[in-house]
């Protein structure tokens, strides 16, 4: 083979080399331990190992007030304390009522009242009709019970009468039977919105 032919034959495989990465969209980098070279995908390629997608991993977002339906917004309303407000409420005020049921004298009120007083200005439930019963039973308890202590002999202010005492405190335990009521049907319709409550707050 002519010299030139011998110089030219290793360009030209270079340069058919160089042709055909270009037609085929890579380039190659050689290697300097003499590895095969390692091909650089062209722009636009997707590779092989795909990014995770958004949906594969869990979701940290709650809720949107304004975009949920109303079993959502009653279930975070629970969740985020309302939970708490409620068993308090009916675990005091069922004491209360057992007790009464029982014919025993009922003193010790301040519990009950502490969580009636705690009840009463906490978040409105979103539900309005649960928030309604909500409001009544708060009411009816506090108003019941206090009409029943205005009777007792602990009540610092003036002495009744024992007939408008006795008349008194009945009108009172009525009240607050409507208060417990109207507590069973909030914890009821709460329970409907899938407000489970761990354990039984009504064992007194």
């Amino acid at each position: 083979m002519p010299a030139r032919a011998r110089v030219l034959a290793p360009v030209l495989a270079v340069a058919a080399a160089l042709l055909l990465a270009a037609c085929s969209g890579s380039t190659t980098t050689p290697s300097a331990d003499g590895a095969a070279p390692a091909s650089t995908p062209p722009a636009g390629a997707t590779s092989s190992t795909s990014a995770v997608p958004a949906s594969a991993t869990p979701s940290t977002a709650t809720p949107s007030p304004s975009a949920t339906p109303m079993d959502t917004l009653v279930i975070l309303w629970y969740g985020n304390g309302g939970a708490d407000k409620l068993d308090d409420l009916i675990t005091s005020v069922a004491r209360v009522e057992a007790r009464h049921a029982e014919g025993r004298a009922v003193i010790e009120l301040d519990k009950a009242f502490a969580a009636v007083r705690a009840a009463r200005p906490y978040t409105p439930i979103p539900d309005p009709e649960t928030q309604a019963a909500w409001a009544s039973a708060v009411e009816h308890l506090g108003s019941g019970m206090s009409t029943v202590l205005s009777t007792s002999a602990l009540n610092p202010g003036p002495s009744m009468a024992p007939e408008q005492a006795k008349e008194t405190e009945a009108r009172g335990w009525e009240e607050f039977a409507t208060g417990m009521a109207a507590l069973r049907d909030v914890d009821k319709r709460l329970q409907a919105f899938g407000c489970l409550p761990h354990g039984d707050p009504w064992k007194a």
